[in-house]
């Protein structure tokens, strides 16, 4: 073997024929190594994947090859053999560490992951009233990446804009958008809207947005966001360009009757 190869003074380059002190002394190393695995092992140092196989299907439903072999130190493609079922058993510790990736961690980087979490978090902070440019301002993603996240055309992202989503979810998810102007005003009453006709439930309703499984909790009946002082200045404020208290609730995404309950019960207040 070549002085120059990239093998030479480690195990591999023993087992190419190399007999150089260096190769030795690696390959040495690796039989003790192996040794003392498989003592601590109970005389074993692989296992059967399958129990390995069915929890990265689940990691996988979220995390790409790429961003699982980064966590564990090896490659996507034996990522993926292990997932087609190609490997049939594995090193002790590379099933511990497989075993041990959660599949809802926050992963950062470039790694792909899956854009389900971020969707979720997206719509739910529309529920909410922030507008899709409120939210790219938020987040720091590009307007039209946020669109395309909304409407559910990208299957992956990377994981630093899964993190900075996450982050700013965990930050607005209990926080009213508070308007500035009659324009943000407007960009808050269409991001209801829009969120009541597509059906996207509240940050409230979600237990786990990472989870395909999710099951939005309380979403029989459509939410309402205004409180009564609100809903009443927005009406007014709608009743003043001309709409009708029937176009108003449509917009503002509750029933006639609830605008005339909040409107007469400020009038007591306002009388007592």
């Amino acid at each position: 073997m070549s002085p120059d190869s990239p093998h030479h003074g480690k195990a591999w380059g023993f087992r190419q024929g190399c007999r150089c002190d260096d190769c030795k002394l690696a390959w040495s190393r690796k039989n003790k190594a192996w040794a003392l695995r498989s003592h601590r092992n109970g005389g074993r140092t692989t296992v059967d994947v399958a129990e390995v196989r069915e929890h990265l299907k689940v990691v996988l439903e979220r995390m790409s090859q790429r961003a699982v072999g980064d966590l564990i130190g090896s490659s996507p493609g034996y990522v993926g053999r292990i997932a087609r079922g190609d490997i049939k058993r594995v090193g002790i510790e590379r099933a511990r560490a497989l075993l041990s990736i959660d599949p809802f961690a926050e992963v950062t980087g470039k790694a792909r992951v899956s854009s389900l979490g971020a969707v979720n978090r997206l719509r739910a902070l529309t529920a909410l009233g922030y507008s899709t440019a409120r939210l790219s301002d938020e987040t720091g993603y590009s307007l039209t990446n946020v669109k395309m996240l909304l409407r559910g055309e990208r299957d992956e992202i990377t994981g630093d804009a899964d993190a900075r989503i996450r982050r700013e979810y965990e930050r607005l998810s209990m926080r009213l958008p508070i308007p500035a102007d009659h324009h943000e005003r407007g960009g808050i009453t269409r991001a209801r809207r829009r969120a009541q006709i597509e059906g996207w439930p509240p940050p409230l309703a979600l237990d786990n947005p990472d989870d395909p499984a999710e099951e939005p909790k309380g979403t029989e009946r459509e939410p309402s966001f205004w409180s009564r002082d609100d809903l009443v200045a927005e009406y007014e404020h709608l009743r003043s360009a001309g709409v009708s208290i029937h176009t108003a609730a449509s917009q503002l995404g509750v029933t006639v009757g609830a605008i005339e309950k909040a409107c007469e019960r400020v009038r007591k207040g306002e009388a007592a």
